[in-house]
């Protein structure tokens, strides 16, 4: 097979060609984007394409025709139409979530359960109200490049809110601190008392 013939064959099995009144095929172009397609002659063997009428070859596009002839054309001269159908069919299935069903089965393992739940259900709202204030406070966004860099910024970040809210609770609650155990404890005054100190 030349490779004229193989190219053929491609454009054969790849390509739609389509048969004329008057016997010739028209054959898609696959180089040109000017040409949408070729006319092919199979008797006088003859195509439109610029390998055939200048280079006087037998072209790839005559390769094409006569593969898709052979296939789709009887010998006594029937041609066979292939199309293409596509079916679809809608499928429903029993939903029976409630009665006997996981929904059924999630809702008693619940009711039985209801005190561990809660308990992990408030945990994750406790951890969602932390990442807003956080990103109220400080900013969504990280500045560093580096992944430890992100992942240290992202730490130093909490660590400022921990302190944060450790400082607001002690002057909201009037709590002195002690940072060392010789130094002498101060008495813990009322939050009124102290800003009115200040």
């Amino acid at each position: 097979m030349t490779p004229r013939e193989q190219r053929g064959l491609i454009i054969a099995a790849t390509c739609r060609l389509h048969r004329n009144d008057d016997g010739t095929w028209r054959v898609p172009s696959q180089t040109n984007p000017t040409v949408v397609f070729y006319t092919v002659n199979l008797e006088t063997k003859v195509c439109t394409c610029p390998d055939c009428t200048e280079g006087g070859f037998v072209c790839k596009h005559y390769h094409a025709a006569t593969f898709v002839h052979r296939r789709d054309v009887l010998p006594d001269g029937t041609v066979i139409e292939t199309k293409s159908i596509t079916l679809s069919e809608r499928k429903t299935y029993k939903q029976d979530w409630f009665v006997g069903g996981m929904l059924e089965k999630a809702f008693h393992y619940f009711q039985f359960n209801k005190d561990e739940y809660l308990n992990h259900y408030h945990l994750r709202s406790n951890v969602e109200s932390t990442f807003s204030a956080v990103k109220r406070k400080f900013g969504p966004d990280v500045m560093n490049r580096s992944e430890a860099g992100m992942v240290n910024e992202v730490l130093c970040k909490f660590l400022l809110h921990n302190l944060t809210c450790l400082i607001m609770e002690q002057e909201c609650l009037g709590i002195s601190p002690v940072f060392w155990k010789d130094e002498p404890q101060l008495e813990a005054l009322p939050p009124a008392v102290l800003n009115a100190t200040n």
